[in-house]
């Protein structure tokens, strides 16, 4: 997670109360036997105090009194509106919490968990590829990937006087989140700042990614659509495929970097907030999203079943490829058709 990303989306996390009621928890969370519990909060129990006691170990300095509801509370009722975007849903589980009261606790808890991405959303180093090139290559069959790009927009509230700023090509207001994924479908680089107006390849050149990528040694390459540059260390699709090497290219591509699609159909599914329109402040919605993937890379190390029923997010026209990118960019892409696609061992 780009650090600069961070602090423009998190200004302060208010401090906490003393813990309140934790009988209560314990009551609400023992009431649900544990696929009731998943399917509420998207998490299982153990994995559910796990990230509580993470939580309190980010809360833990001062005590603000202004907000009596215990943090195992406001937790509970934040992971709930992330599985359903609904302020409604919230006040069904939780008798007790006003609207007004839910929103000061997601922006809270929200500011919490998203503080967390540097230590969950990560690039790797250089010499941390190895096992990321495997596992790639084990997908499709395509050598040297490091990491899957792509955007998604997710929907947003911002006034009026902002709303075609934040309008995209599909005539919805939304955030454009960049997004890079490995193999096992963990984000390693999230960006949730930049208007739906905003295309991709903007995104990703105004990004602290390229400029890593761009100057450190990277024996390796992301794959990104046809919305991004061909480069060095990015490569893209074919415009037009004809030879035997160009087709096994092709496929090899579009079938690895599937995982990105799948990753944005299967976050949104699990935390459903994220598939409607965040109705919040821009800033709190940005926070959302944020703390979103730190929850699902949360997920993945615990080892919680982050598989959820969903559609992926696939943009066909941008599989055909374009003749945007530069020559070493060309250059290499070139020299692996000609040398492993044309390869007699290729299946």
């Amino acid at each position: 997670m780009e650090e600069l990303d961070t602090l423009d989306l998190i200004d302060s996390v208010e401090k906490p109360t003393k813990r309140r009621h934790p009988s209560f928890t314990k009551t609400c969370v023992a009431s649900y036997d544990e696929m009731q519990f998943k399917r509420r909060f998207r998490m299982s129990k153990k994995s559910f105090w796990e990230l509580l006691k993470k939580v309190e170990n980010e809360m833990n300095n001062g005590n603000d009194r202004r907000m009596k509801t215990s943090i195992e509370v406001q937790l509970l009722a934040t992971l709930r509106f992330f599985a359903t975007g609904s302020f409604q849903e919230v006040q069904g589980d939780l008798i007790g919490l006003t609207q007004p009261t839910i929103s000061r606790i997601l922006k809270r808890i929200s500011a919490c968990i998203a503080k967390m991405s540097g230590k969950y959303i990560k690039f790797p180093k250089p010499n941390e590829t190895a096992m990321i090139k495997a596992k790639f290559k084990e997908i499709g069959g395509f050598p040297g990937v490091i990491g899957a790009i792509d955007g998604t927009h997710i929907e947003v509230k911002v006034p009026k006087n902002l709303q075609e700023r934040f309008r995209n090509r599909k005539n919805r207001v939304s955030i454009n989140v960049q997004a890079v994924v490995d193999a096992n479908m963990k984000f390693t680089n999230l960006v949730a700042r930049w208007p739906g107006s905003v295309h991709d390849s903007r995104i990703f050149r105004n990004s602290e990614l390229m400029n890593i990528l761009e100057n450190q040694n990277y024996e390796g390459h992301l794959l990104g659509d046809s919305a991004y540059p061909c480069k060095k260390y990015l490569l893209t699709p074919l415009v037009s495929p004809n030879t035997l090497a160009e087709l096994r290219y092709q496929n090899a591509h579009v079938k690895t970097r599937n995982v990105v699609e799948r990753t944005f159909g299967a976050w949104k599914s699990k935390f459903n907030c994220l598939h409607i329109p965040l109705r919040l402040k821009l800033q709190t919605s940005l926070t959302v999203i944020v703390a979103c993937g730190v929850l699902w890379n949360f997920l993945i190390d615990e080892k919680d079943d982050t598989e959820f029923e969903s559609v992926e997010e696939i943009d066909y026209a941008s599989i055909r490829g374009t003749n945007c990118g530069d020559s070493s960019g060309f250059s290499k892409r070139n020299s692996l058709i000609n040398s492993y696609f044309n390869a007699t061992n290729i299946q």
